[in-house]
């Protein structure tokens, strides 16, 4: 069978990916969402990590706000971190925890990690969510903790019962590597 090409203005095709990307917040089926990454690699040519990569970049950028809360019956929860925004921290990270750098892989094949948010007041913002061990987070949540910021409010170290750990930052990487390779966003 002969392949097919259809020819368009790059323009036309900036377009259409644009309007792939703007689609990728609003997933809420995980099968959906992997459709979506299979998807989006192929069209553009890149792997999923490097798609992961591109909307890490563009999310950096948005201003951090207050976390929203769900009505419940029995009381308020906060809301869940979407499914989206935790696929491109896996994708980044590979599932590793960004203070000890552990991960297993579950039985089905994916990397086991946790979310944790940093000022759990605060929404999911890049700078206030850390891919991390369980036991990290139960340290987190129950351990004498200092946590130390740069200027630009990426948590790098942490202190748990006086023992410091630097936290890794992917988006140092990602940022002198791909900064001038995405242009459209």
């Amino acid at each position: 069978m002969p392949l097919k090409y259809l020819l368009m203005k790059e323009s036309k095709f900036v377009e259409q990916i644009k309007i792939l990307e703007d689609k990728i917040l609003n997933i809420k089926k995980e099968s959906d969402l992997e459709e979506y990454f299979d998807y989006l690699s192929l069209k553009v040519n890149e792997s999923k990590k490097e798609i992961g990569i591109v909307e890490c970049l563009k999310l950096n950028n948005e201003m951090m706000r207050r976390r929203n809360y769900k009505k419940s019956n029995i009381s308020q929860v906060k809301e869940n971190i979407p499914l989206s925004l935790r696929k491109i921290l896996e994708l980044i990270y590979e599932g590793k925890c960004q203070v000890s750098n552990f991960t297993f892989t579950q039985k089905n094949r994916r990397p086991y990690f946790e979310m944790h948010h940093i000022k759990p007041n605060f929404g999911n913002h890049l700078k206030n969510l850390l891919v991390v061990s369980p036991n990290i987070h139960a340290m987190f949540t129950y351990a004498n903790c200092e946590e130390y910021f740069d200027n630009e409010g990426w948590l790098r170290k942490v202190k748990f019962n006086n023992e410091e750990f630097n936290v890794y930052q992917a988006i140092d990487n990602i940022k002198d590597k791909y900064f001038g390779k995405y242009v459209h966003f």
